[in-house]
């Protein structure tokens, strides 16, 4: 993409960047004013078995608490942590996600010192200011938890905006075979011979109540680059490179290692974020591909539709979408949003929240693709994320690169890209006099801006005539 098009719209803009990385060493706390709870490390992945080409893993995450209060680790009582985690795919110019987890319910704290200088809060039901706590990907594994505690539940119990959910939770207790609740992957999506120079990413994700309340929900995801290492017992067993980015998701990798993408974040009022990597590159047939890809942070409402603008006059091709699947009995359905070509967007869209509420919205850790080829190239403006349960506002803007239209020639009533005869017969039936606001679509006219079509308007047309 061209870095000339790129222009501010009032939105957070990464661009070939990365958020702020907490990397303290021990004795350097930020002390957030209250629970902070962000993830410091993804230690290992572990594999379990597989199902029918699909294999069970599970990612260790070790939590800080940077704030300046202890956080809730409360083991019977919904006051404590729960845990997602993901895996993303980046290949040939797309970022995917290719994985999820349940999530692991939390159900005590240890007192180490990962990030800070820990202050032991007296109680394992606690996490202490500036201490850490880690999980193996054996315990983030656990499917049905022990004396009523831990375990692995289901997403659609949490709402991440507010890190609110059921406590006892719907399946604890419940095991069952290698890949049941666990993050599952596919053997053929992670296949070196069928993934040429993928390279891929796993992401650990808390959410918890109490760091929600003190408005310190956005720095609880962390991601770490993700090896491929052999294959064994019907799976590919996989390992952990290089170090752990902390406090930023892993579509941000996109953009670092891609100078073609933008990344945006938008954050819907009194809910959850947003976050759109957008990447616009030329075809060799000189058409250009568009590609997104839509995160929910974390958003209750989630969403459930995602537009870009199509200006007149511009040809959509090969429109595409892809998404993550739900799997081990989870409530929600797994329908793919339709492209829709109505000029001025295209759009994909799921069902209204009023007819499904278990529709396929794009709900929280969870990133969905779109794209689609276009004869226009890219300019920086509004894409439009619409949202699935009900609220206000109904839909928040997200800037993107998106095709450009064609530039608007004052007096080129018809669009044809000059001012001739035929705008001259179309002039007439624009006139409004003076004082008298244009109709719709005569603004063409209105070559003095001041509302109306005129007599001096005229002056401007005969100015502009090119003959075509």
């Amino acid at each position: 993409m061209r870095r000339a098009c790129i222009r501010n719209l009032g939105f957070t803009l990464l661009v070939g960047t990365t958020a702020s990385v907490h990397q303290a060493d021990a004795g350097d706390c930020p002390q957030s004013t209250g629970p902070d709870i962000v993830i410091a490390g993804l230690s290992s992945i572990v594999r379990f078995g597989g199902v029918d080409g699909v294999s069970g893993y599970a990612i260790g995450t070790d939590a800080c608490n940077v704030g300046d209060t202890p956080a809730d680790w409360n083991a019977h009582t919904p006051a404590h942590p729960v845990i997602a985690q993901h895996m993303y795919r980046l290949r040939d110019g797309r970022f995917e996600q290719i994985g999820m987890s349940w999530v692991k319910h939390g159900f005590q704290a240890m007192t180490g010192s990962t990030c800070c200088v820990c202050q032991p809060p007296g109680s394992n039901q606690l996490l202490g200011v500036g201490c850490s706590d880690l999980y193996s990907a054996a315990w983030n594994g656990d499917q049905d938890g022990f004396l009523g505690i831990g375990g692995l539940g289901q997403r659609s119990e949490i709402n991440a905006s507010t890190g609110e959910f059921p406590f006892p939770y719907a399946t604890l207790g419940m095991d069952g075979d290698a890949i049941y609740k666990r993050l599952q992957l596919r053997n053929d999506d992670l296949d070196p011979s069928l993934n040429p120079g993928a390279r891929y990413f796993g992401e650990g994700h808390y959410v918890t109540a109490d760091d929600s309340a003190a408005g310190n929900m956005d720095n609880n995801v962390s991601y770490r680059e993700a090896t491929v290492d052999f294959f064994m017992d019907g799976g590919w067993v996989m390992g952990f490179a290089g170090l752990t980015q902390r406090e930023q998701p892993a579509l941000m990798v996109w953009a670092m290692m891609d100078a073609d993408v933008v990344v945006n974040s938008v954050d819907v009022p009194g809910d959850g974020r947003f976050m759109l990597g957008s990447r616009c590159t030329e075809n060799p047939s000189g058409t250009w591909h568009y590609e997104y890809a839509l995160y929910n942070m974390n958003s209750h409402r989630s969403a459930r539709s995602f537009a870009v603008p199509a200006p007149p006059g511009v040809t959509v091709t090969n429109p595409g979408f892809s998404d993550v699947d739900y799997h081990s009995g989870e409530i929600y359905d797994a329908a793919d949003w339709p492209p829709l070509l109505a000029t001025p967007t295209i759009s994909w869209t799921t069902q209204v929240f009023e007819t499904n509420p278990n529709a396929n919205a794009l709900r929280w850790g969870t990133l969905y693709n779109f794209w689609f080829d276009a004869d226009a190239p890219p300019e920086m403006a509004e894409s439009d994320i619409t949202l699935f349960r009900p609220g206000t506002p109904a839909s928040v803007p997200i800037g993107a690169c998106v095709p450009a239209g064609a530039p608007v020639i004052p007096g080129d009533s018809d669009g044809d890209g000059d001012v001739d005869l035929f705008d001259y017969a179309a002039y007439p039936d624009c006139v409004s006099g003076p004082g008298v606001p244009s109709a719709p679509g005569c603004e063409i006219f209105d070559f003095d801006a001041d509302g109306d079509v005129d007599l001096p308007d005229f002056g401007g047309l005969l100015l502009a005539f090119d003959g075509g």
